[in-house]
């Protein structure tokens, strides 16, 4: 019988006790560090050749603040996260999404596979032109329920945003943080080169939606050879479920899902416009 995993608070909290035992063994160093701008940002950067020991700091009591500090030091995206997910909890009780999802699976009846290579698409452009990763998270919470009322499994919703938006990310052609701070160091001209990167991201794009695509094909067709079944299934109940209580889509759905297109228009806009 295979034993039941931790709580993930569990696991973190265990990671940090054993960061902090280290503390009293291992002896304590760090590296000088210099401001520099770099594609019009502010960054510090690691002097090279600068590591020096220095008195370890053994830590006891201050594993209680850490989680604490590691939120603060990494709040953005952290309460970024909390709130997003917090607001789709909120929607998805509204039943707008469950009525939304039910009145686009009617509409795309016996055309579902376009919505893989039309989504991911969009979500790797993202992550390509202003480095959507992460932010790709709470958009899972619209398209797994959606792939599942399609016919497919949770791993096709998650390839549809987060995937996608992974390979955009790592075939950039314009992302500010990883390409042009990247040739800001080694001293080349902003976004230079960025035909073959176009090319680059084309071609692994493609590649990815070919896959997802076959492998949703396959789980159509064959649902219980999909790794998270059983899991889907009782989801797949519940959506059902959902579907049948909220009924058609409704006026007060519509302003509700109008409130969540304009908020994830912002976000995009934030990001691209205002760097964050």
């Amino acid at each position: 019988m295979v034993g039941k995993v931790p709580d993930v608070f569990v696991i973190v909290f265990s990671l940090v006790l054993v960061a902090a035992a280290l503390t009293w063994v291992l002896p304590g160093g760090s590296f000088e560090r210099r401001t520099e701008t770099v594609g019009g940002r502010a960054r510090e950067v690691v002097v090279e050749g600068s590591f020096g020991y220095e008195e370890s700091r053994p830590q006891l009591l201050e594993v209680f603040v850490a989680p604490l500090k590691g939120f603060l030091k990494l709040g953005e995206i952290v309460v970024f996260i909390f709130m997003v997910g917090g607001s789709f909890f909120i929607l998805n009780e509204t039943g707008s999404i469950a009525a939304g999802t039910r009145r686009l699976v009617r509409a795309l009846e016996g055309r579902e596979i376009l919505v893989i290579p039309i989504v991911m698409t969009l979500f790797s452009f993202f992550g390509a032109a202003f480095g959507m990763c992460e932010e790709a998270i709470p958009f899972v919470l619209v398209f797994v329920p959606m792939a599942i009322a399609l016919g497919y499994d949770s791993i096709v919703g998650v390839s549809l945003t987060f995937l996608a938006a992974g390979v955009g990310f790592a075939g950039a052609f314009l992302n500010p943080f990883t390409l042009q701070i990247a040739q800001g160091i080694a001293g080349l001209q902003p976004v230079s080169g960025w035909e073959y990167r176009l090319v680059v991201w084309a071609v692994s794009t493609g590649l990815a939606i070919a896959w997802v695509m076959i492998y949703a094909a396959r789980i159509r067709k064959d649902p219980k050879r999909s790794p998270v079944y059983e899991i889907d299934r009782k989801r797949r109940e519940e959506i059902l479920e959902q579907q049948a209580r909220c009924g058609d889509l409704g006026p007060r759905h519509v302003a509700c899902l109008a409130v969540l297109l304009a908020t994830n228009g912002a976000m995009v806009f934030g990001v691209v416009e205002k760097g964050g």
